[in-house]
């Protein structure tokens, strides 16, 4: 039997209704440490059409055409912008490496403790300097 309508349910077939998995696309984008190979929560900036978003990764990116850059805004990493290119220019290879491995790599600084160990960053080269003192207690 075939369908009668598109609301139909009794004679759509299971896999009819689940075609929309092999249609959806890949889209979540994680920063991964260099030395160690794990993955690491960080605050980007993206600039779209739109203006500029804060966000963290890992997320679901947006579609690839809408964003124009990502800027890395740790102090924990070192700085890292990947800009699109212009129509018709060969300089957004960083962009299509982003897109198709979905994984942004990113190098801790020195003095900074891994994610793993210090995931607030408040320990990190900043806080060796000027130690947080308490009163004593004079209990």
């Amino acid at each position: 039997r075939l369908p009668t309508s598109l609301t139909d349910n009794r004679c759509h077939l299971q896999a009819f209704r689940h075609l929309y998995v092999l249609a959806a696309r890949h889209r979540c984008v994680e920063a991964v440490e260099v030395d160690t190979k794990q993955p690491v929560d960080v605050s980007v900036a993206l600039e779209t059409e739109h203006g500029t978003e804060s966000a963290s990764f890992p997320r679901l990116m947006l579609s690839s055409g809408d964003v124009r850059s990502i800027t890395l805004r740790s102090e924990r990493y070192w700085p890292v912008t990947i800009c699109r290119a212009p129509a018709g220019d060969g300089a957004g290879r960083w962009m299509k490496a982003l897109e198709a491995s979905r994984r942004l790599y990113v190098k801790r600084r020195s003095g900074h403790l891994p994610h793993r160990l210090d995931s607030s960053g408040a320990q990190g080269a900043f806080q060796a300097w000027f130690p947080t003192f308490t009163a004593p207690d004079l209990d």
